[in-house]
């Protein structure tokens, strides 16, 4: 994200996605394998937690929907569990009218996880919002309403070019790692797989299976809720754009999964 990032109020090559019909209901998954305390290679781990989603349903165990605040700064909205519906399958995150006389006058679309997860692969499958001055995202972030430093991983579609994505991070608040990766493609037209595999000492991101992007300098630490989002900006036109209302907008959502790395 343009080096203003997330901050939460509450604190290969495929083209489309493919089905995870093989995952059984929506669950947490641990692997009890002993890991050596030894071993330095997190690739290697052989014990994982895998937490998969193909949002046929809102699980309120498992998943959140943000509702009633909003972050206030660059985001022009508040939270509306409205904004998050389910339906034939896909999970829609929408941008909205937040009413007469509300300020701000939009609502946006917030779903994440309850629980926090570490080192792993988090893929998503997806289909940004098209619309200058909007945002679509996927990201991991933790911060000071977890009693946490602010951490994050981003992964966000800046509505006024879909051909490109932006790969971004924080690490204890200081970000300005911004890449914006070209695509080849449109992401608004058709879904596609995104991700990232989170190391202590690197992050890669993926696209349609293949890696794109590594970064390498001070990479976060802090384990973190998983969160994807729609918001309109304000005062962020040198980045997104002018947003000018022109609404409902909605980004859809096939799948998520995350495999995380356990190392005990």
């Amino acid at each position: 994200m343009k080096k203003y990032g997330i901050l939460i109020g509450l604190g290969f090559m495929l083209v489309g996605c493919q089905n995870i019909n093989s995952v059984q209901e929506t669950q947490s998954v641990q692997v009890d394998m002993a890991i050596s305390d030894g071993d330095k290679d997190i690739k290697k781990l052989d014990k994982v937690a895998d937490f998969e989603n193909e949002f046929e349903i809102y699980d309120d165990t498992l998943m959140e929907k943000a509702n009633g605040w909003s972050n206030g700064s660059m985001f022009d909205c508040t939270w509306r569990e409205s904004n998050v519906q389910f339906n034939n399958g896909k999970m829609q995150l929408s941008i909205n009218d937040d009413g007469e006389g509300a300020s701000p006058k939009w609502s946006g679309g917030e779903y994440r996880t309850r629980k926090f997860f570490h080192y792993g692969m988090y893929e998503v499958c997806m289909k940004p919002i098209k619309n200058i001055g909007v945002v679509s995202s996927f990201f991991t972030y933790t911060g000071p309403s977890d009693n946490n430093p602010w951490d994050e991983i981003d992964i966000e579609f800046l509505g006024k070019d879909t051909t490109k994505v932006q790969f971004n991070y924080f690490t204890n608040g200081v970000g300005e790692h911004e890449y914006l990766y070209d695509l080849g493609f449109d992401a608004s037209e058709g879904f596609h797989e995104y991700g990232f595999e989170w190391q202590p000492e690197a992050i890669t991101w993926y696209v349609d299976g293949k890696p794109v992007y590594t970064a390498t300098d001070n990479i976060p630490q802090t384990p973190s809720k998983l969160m994807m989002n729609t918001w309109p900006g304000t005062g962020v036109d040198s980045w997104l754009g002018h947003f000018e209302g022109s609404v409902p907008l909605t980004a859809e959502y096939e799948w998520m999964k995350i495999k995380e790395y356990i190392n005990k």
